[in-house]
This record gives structure tokens, sequence and C-alpha cells, in this order.
């Protein structure tokens, strides 16, 4: 099974700069086989493409728990992923300030997911409303994103984490909230888990999206992320 925790080794060569010297080891009794530097280069080829297909950045691909601060919300999360097949299903709030960890912390659930064998996809909800809306004026165009094709592409995930929520438009963003509704609506009959992240407390995301979107993320656990905003303490260099 391909691991995600293979992308931590920064320094493994890509895959292009094997040469057939580099890729096959020939045995004293004549045979041969892949070694074992272009094997951890594969599982990391695949790996990468499973978190790009997944919608996860590049800046998290090699990110691990290890790296981050442990405070106590991370440590819950920490301690659900251990009992990831127990609480498949069950559906999480991650809220908190502007980079107190929650995307962080999401992610190492998504990777958790695919190290499982499941599959997960990080989607900010606002930009993918946006380029639905796009579409209405794109006229004919077979490859324009619908909003069937949106909610297909958000319900198939075993893991969905919608990023980021609330961060734009919201009581009057009547395409993002018909999406909400109708996602959640079959990800909570299909029993499929469904990860929030929002700088906005459960009250003011049931205030922007209203009670009857926000019931259908049932059942839920909200963990509330609290800190300084680690993206301004690690902004050195550069400007």
């Amino acid at each position: 099974m391909t691991t995600t925790k293979t992308l931590i080794n920064d320094v493994i060569k890509p895959l292009e700069q094997f040469t057939l010297e580099d890729i096959w080891l020939e045995h004293p009794d004549g045979s041969v086989s892949r070694s074992p530097e272009y094997e951890r280069a594969l599982n990391a080829d695949k790996a990468r493409k499973e978190l790009v297909n997944a919608g996860v950045g590049e800046r998290y691909w090699h990110m691990h728990s290890s790296q981050l601060t442990p405070t106590d919300a991370l440590k819950r999360v920490l301690t659900g992923i251990k009992r990831y097949h127990e609480i498949k299903g069950h559906n999480l709030i991650l809220s908190g300030g502007l980079g107190t960890g929650k995307t962080q912390a999401a992610i190492l659930i998504l990777k958790k997911a695919l190290h499982e064998g499941d599959t997960a996809l990080l989607q900010n909800l606002g930009l993918l409303a946006v380029t639905v809306r796009d579409g209405y004026s794109a006229g004919f165009d077979q490859d324009k994103l619908t909003e069937h094709g949106a909610i297909t592409r958000m319900t198939t995930p075993d893991v969905l984490i919608l990023d980021d929520l609330g961060a734009g438009e919201t009581s009057n963003a009547a395409v993002e909230q018909r999406l909400l509704y109708l996602v959640l609506e079959q990800r909570c009959n299909n029993k499929k888990t469904t990860i929030i992240t929002s700088n906005l407390t459960l009250a003011e995301l049931i205030n922007a999206y209203g009670k009857r979107i926000l019931n259908r993320l049932q059942p839920t656990t909200t963990i509330t992320f609290e800190g300084t905003n680690w993206r301004l303490e690690q902004s050195g260099g550069g400007w």
C-alpha cells in the first residue's frame, strides 16, 4: 500500500532522473530486481499524484504531525486518526482563528484516509461555486462545471474536507448554499465523513448557512483551535 509518509523524505530522486543502471540491480544468481531507491521513488511519485488528485497543494505534501505544534486541538485530531476506522462516517468541524493549524490537521486526516485505501478530497466550496457560476455565462460548453458535476465531485469521496468555509460570501451566495445543502444531505445519507475547517464558530456557521443546512452534518464533533498565526511566524525570508 502506498503511504504518503514517503513524501517526508525530500531527498528522493525524481523518477525522470533514474537511468536503467539506477533502476535495475543484477544479483549473483543472474536475476534482476528493481533497486530500493527506485522503489522509494515510485512510492513517492504515486503518493504525490494521490495528493494532487485529492486537491492538496504542494506546501502540504511533506507535512507530518511531528513538524506541527502539539496543541490540545491537534492532539485530539491525532487521537481520532488512530481510531480512523471506528469514527468513519462521523463528521468534524475544525474551528479557530487564522493560521492556527486547522487545514494542516484536516490534511493529516486526508493522508490517513489515502493511506487506508479510501478516497478523499480537499475542496474550497466558495471557489467551486465561483467556477459553477462562471459556467452559467459560458453557453453550451461540455467541459464547463455544472452544479450536478460539482455535487458529484463532492459526494463521491469517502472523506470530504470543505476548507475555509464561510471565508467568502455566505448569505448572498445562493449557489454555495445550495451546493452545501445537497452535498451534506447526500453524504449524511451515505454515512460519509465530512470535515469542515472555518474561522467561524459553529454558531456563526449556523447563522451564515442556516440550521437546516448544518443539521445535515450529523453526527458531528467540533474542535476549536487556538494560538498564534503560524503563517506569519514562518514567513521569514523573501520580502
